[in-house]
């Protein structure tokens, strides 16, 4: 049966390793709906020269290339398309990394060493949705981005005992699990709970009734969705979390 390529999806690939640059554009081909177009190159100022003169959806990008590392690459890149969503490719599994560009303006990760046609199709999916969420509110980013400036600047003047940011001990993330599998529910609560920087406080809804009215009650600030939970399917639930979640 013929693929059905995704018409208008355009990806930037930016990376100085010519065959890890042939394994991605073979992941995404691979893919049962794979990208129209997959444009790669191989230094930052071909990729911001690119970027000037065609269109793309999304950016996926190593942050170590032949002209830039770390997050001067993501710095760069957000600079040259602030509207476009970036994806990162680190071959460490590196929380704190990874955390780092998410919050220079990264949506996202992808391991290269566990490179899947499905996960990363889908990553690039999800950050694409994610980003036109987040451009269709900007004020509500604007606010959030102030408070993010405040809380940093307050982390350098106050205490450990005054820490707001989020993620620190007196600001934990907020996260409401909605997962009908007890024994995975505790699993993933262990596995947040365990992490040494970043400080999270679980909510879990065993039905979706439950989760909509937790949302109702308490703000979260991250929702983790199974698709199976009891009480509604499929993409319904997802459409229901963001009409019936606070704004």
């Amino acid at each position: 049966m013929p693929k059905i390529f995704h018409k208008h999806l355009r990806v930037l690939h930016l990376d100085s390793d010519p065959m890890f640059a042939q394994d991605v554009l073979l992941a995404l081909l691979d893919h049962p709906t794979p990208p129209h177009a997959v444009v790669h190159v191989s230094s930052l100022r071909e990729a911001i020269a690119t970027l000037a003169s065609e269109k793309f959806d999304v950016i996926l990008s190593d942050l170590n290339v032949d002209d830039s590392t770390g997050l001067d690459t993501c710095h760069a890149l957000r600079a040259a398309a602030p509207r476009l969503p970036l994806v990162v490719l680190t071959v460490k599994d590196d929380t704190e990394f990874a955390l780092a560009a998410v919050r220079t303006g990264a949506q996202d990760y992808v391991l290269k060493d566990d490179l899947d046609s499905r996960q990363l199709m889908r990553t690039l999916l999800f950050a694409i949705a994610w980003q036109r969420r987040q451009m269709s509110r900007p004020l509500a980013m604007a606010s959030v981005g102030a408070n993010l400036d405040a809380s940093s600047s307050q982390l350098q003047s106050s205490s450990p005992a005054d820490d707001l940011t989020i993620g620190s001990p007196n600001r934990p993330i907020r996260v409401l699990q909605i997962d009908e599998d007890q024994p995975y529910a505790q699993l993933l609560r262990a596995v947040l709970t365990r992490q040494p920087d970043v400080h999270f406080e679980i909510e879990h809804a065993a039905t979706f009734a439950t989760a909509l009215q937790l949302l109702g009650a308490q703000p979260f600030d991250a929702v983790l969705l199974a698709l199976a939970a009891e009480g509604e399917g499929g993409f319904e639930m997802i459409s229901r979390v963001h009409q019936d979640a606070p704004q």
